[in-house]
């Protein structure tokens, strides 16, 4: 044991196995406290995809990766800061989020701030895509 912690830096197997493994269990904590925040704020965002209650021909409420129009939607960003917002069914973003699946258009991590309520976001006409109110 004395030449393996010369050779690794003072550092045996077992202190080697149980610093990774409390470094994963570190990480898996904080991506749970990261994925919580991330479904509340799905969760705050969600709402009905009636027709009537959008300025845009109803061709514009699909779901980019199926073409169908999710029953409960919440737009998301179509990467980290950009202006153009798309349309998400609300069940298959969870399943996404609690996989730890990358954003399906970017390939980006899902983030809080990509997440967008309903009023954030607006139909414009001349680019044919729902554009972030604050852009």
């Amino acid at each position: 044991m004395a030449l393996e912690r010369q050779l690794n830096g003072g550092v045996d197997f077992l202190r080697s196995v149980n610093n990774y493994f409390q470094s994963v269990m570190a990480e898996h904590r904080e991506n749970k406290t990261s994925n919580k925040i991330l479904m509340e704020k799905i969760n705050s965002c969600v709402f009905g995809t009636d027709s009537n209650h959008f300025s845009c021909p109803e061709s514009f409420l699909t779901y980019p990766i199926t073409l169908d129009t999710p029953a409960n939607g919440v737009f998301m960003r179509n990467s980290q800061g950009a202006e153009i917002c798309s349309l998400y069914d609300k069940d298959t973003l969870v399943q996404l989020v609690e996989t730890g699946g990358a954003h399906p258009l970017s390939r980006e991590p899902i983030t809080e701030s990509m997440i967008m309520r309903k009023d954030e976001c607006h139909f414009d006409s001349k680019k044919e895509s729902f554009v972030a109110s604050d852009a």
